[in-house]
């Protein structure tokens, strides 16, 4: 998920988004974020093919 504080932040994170994750499948929000000083936050999950 991306939430992004300021709706007319949204293409420029989208574009950017896009550009770095390609294809994967994103869910963007417009909404408060974490911390007051930050534009954009990004949560994700990542997967490893190691075993540990």
């Amino acid at each position: 998920r991306v939430y992004i504080k300021r709706p007319e932040d949204y293409p420029v994170v989208r574009r950017a988004c896009e550009r770095r994750l390609g294809e994967l499948p994103t869910i963007y929000a417009i909404a408060d974020v974490c911390r007051p000083a930050l534009l954009v936050e990004i949560e994700g999950i990542a997967f490893s093919a190691r075993k540990p």
